[in-house]
């Protein structure tokens, strides 16, 4: 009977010796290595380049949220997150409902770039228990076109902390 127990004992640790090379194996390869943006607490859920005129991009945050950013012609993109299921009358989550006016950081809008409204990476909390959303403009440059100042390159990144 001590015999059998040995032999288990023995296969596990071979098991667990196995699985701590293969792990230490695969953490060492380059494509594996972490972003900074991506340091094990944040997770990419989007990216997309400014000057794209889709209307809308959405990924899903998990726990029943969504995040969708829509672009507003031609001034850029406003950024919402919303529980499901998604109604004309959802509420942003990013809203703190303060009686504020005027820019709000979860907006990625041309004219807020080019007069520095707000940093290229903010971080914004949103909902109970709280969870946090990243945006990044990504070397967005802009321009005066038509009377409105426009993205002309760069890309917008959404990272995601559950």
């Amino acid at each position: 009977m001590k015999r059998k127990y040995i032999i288990y004992g023995t296969a596990l640790m071979q098991l667990a010796l196995l699985a701590t090379i293969a792990t230490s194996l695969v953490g060492c390869r380059g494509d594996q290595t972490p972003s900074p943006m991506e340091d094990g607490v944040w997770r990419k859920v989007m990216r997309f380049d400014v000057t794209d005129t889709s209307r809308v991009h959405k990924a899903d945050l998990g726990n029943r949220t969504i995040v969708l950013a829509k672009y507003e012609r031609p001034i850029g993109w406003d950024l919402n997150v919303y529980a499901y299921p998604v109604t004309e009358t959802s509420e942003n989550l990013l809203c703190d409902n303060s009686p504020s006016h005027g820019a709000q950081p979860w907006q990625s809008f041309a004219w807020g770039k080019r007069n520095g409204t707000f940093p290229d990476t903010r971080i914004i909390e949103y909902a109970q228990p709280r969870k946090k959303l990243k945006i990044v403009l990504e070397k967005c440059k802009t321009a005066k076109q038509d009377g409105h100042v426009v993205f002309t390159t760069g890309s917008i990144e959404i990272y995601h902390q559950p």
